[in-house]
């Protein structure tokens, strides 16, 4: 028995040691986040996503207001805001200089989550993600996040694996709590219906014009 449990330390402690983490499929994962919020912030009207009664004297009062990206220029500049936004988020999609840019994309997503007013539950899982990205990115010496490399150390091998194993841990426990929810809350849940009534919700559903294909 203290050899099976000895064995597979082994096995842990030498994928956390040895397996590199830093390859174009976690680029990838960044690009996606990236492009998630860009792709919002690109379509959406400002007056759809910020409310201007959020600037109207409780900034102080809010978490993070000193240092949120679209509370910088006020309300009626909030489009400079946007733009750097932007701009940023376009230079992280690209995967350029990981080191550098991997603050600056948590900057956003927290600015974002802490300062729009039309929010889903994935605006909070790419604020949490890119946070737990964060060291990954400072530790990543590549100038861009789709090349291939394994000339990183023991050390920044193990952290970039551990903070991957917590995303990992994250994200189960997030589905974990959606799941039980929705199945011990709503009935609908349980029995399938409420795949029904969201498919046919005039918000949720797909695009009229598809119930002819």
């Amino acid at each position: 028995m203290i050899q099976h449990y000895k064995k597979a330390y082994n096995t842990i402690s030498n994928h956390m040691f040895s397996n590199n983490p830093f390859t174009w499929v976690y680029g990838l994962s960044v690009t996606i986040l990236a492009l998630c919020v860009l792709i919002i912030l690109s379509f959406s009207d400002t007056l759809v996503l910020f409310d201007q009664g959020m600037y109207n004297g409780q900034l102080g009062e809010k978490l993070f207001s000193n240092y949120n990206l679209f509370y910088v220029f006020g309300w009626e500049d909030l489009g400079y805001s946007k733009a750097i936004a932007i701009v940023i988020l376009l230079i992280v999609a690209s995967g350029w200089r990981p080191r550098f840019t991997g603050i600056l994309h948590w900057w956003v997503t927290a600015s974002f989550f802490h300062a729009s007013s039309l929010l889903e539950g994935g605006d909070q899982i790419a604020m949490i993600l890119t946070l737990l990205l964060i060291p990954v990115t400072l530790l990543d010496h590549r100038k861009w996040h789709w090349q291939a490399c394994d000339k990183f150390s023991e050390y920044k091998k193990f952290v970039g694996n551990l903070m991957f194993v917590l995303v990992a841990i994250q994200m189960s426990l997030l589905y974990l709590n959606a799941v039980t929810d929705k199945i011990y809350v709503s009935e609908e849940w349980k029995v399938g219906s409420a795949f029904y009534y969201y498919v046919n919700d005039a918000f949720f559903s797909y695009p009229s014009g598809w119930t002819h294909l």
